[in-house]
Parts: C-alpha cells; structure tokens; sequence
C-alpha cells in the first residue's frame, strides 16, 4: 500500500510514514529519513484533526493497512485509533 499525493507527486510506502499532523488548515505527513509532505485538510475529510490521527493510526499500525479502504469506516465507528 502507498499513501498517494497526486498535486505533489508524493507516492510513499505506508512503511515510511510515522505520522501525520495539523498545521493550520493543513495536513503535513512526516515521512521517513526526516521527509514530509502535505496537502489541504479540506480535500480530504471534514475533520482535518481525525484525518491526521488516522493517517498516524495507519503509520503505527501496519497490521490494519490491509484494510484502507472498506475497514477505514469501521476504525472510525470504533474511534479506537
């Protein structure tokens, strides 16, 4: 699985993102090797802060990464992440 970023090119393994965070009314990813990259919170969700959490979520949890996608919703329902 890759985290894509199409407007700035970003195509990273989930193994090299550790986290990801707010900053003003972005979402900056930190990527392995001191990289990062971002992208306007409101692209993607309505939550920018549970957007962010749930990209670390991801980052430190490589086991759910099999289920991006369809399981996302359940991780959200559960608001264990």
């Amino acid at each position: 699985l890759t985290l894509k970023i199409p407007r700035s090119g970003v195509n990273a393994p989930w193994t090299d993102v550790s986290g990801a965070r707010l900053v003003d009314n972005r979402v900056q990813v930190s990527l392995e090797g001191d990289g990062a990259a971002s992208f306007a919170a409101r692209d993607l969700a309505s939550d920018p802060v549970i957007l962010a959490e749930l990209i670390t979520y991801y980052a430190r949890v490589a086991s759910a990464r099999a289920d991006i996608g369809e399981g996302t919703l359940a991780v959200l329902r559960s608001g264990e992440f």
